[in-house]
């Protein structure tokens, strides 16, 4: 991993330095987080949605 870092920083001036500032390690855990929280809330909502009983669901039309 450090190899890769090593030729970014080398590559781009920009990548260099954002990763010289003290708060980089913080802006990324949170972005991390914030992106593990939608993908979690994504899929619980899915599974409720799939597993939920249809009660808005009027099927009172099959029946005879």
């Amino acid at each position: 991993m450090q190899k890769i870092q090593q030729k970014l920083n080398n590559r781009f001036s920009w990548y260099k330095s954002w990763h010289e500032q003290p708060y980089h390690p913080h802006l990324h855990w949170l972005t991390f987080l914030c992106v593990g929280i939608i993908t979690l809330s994504a899929v619980f909502f899915q599974i409720k949605i799939t597993f939920e009983p249809m009660e808005w669901v009027d099927l009172t039309f099959c029946h005879p």
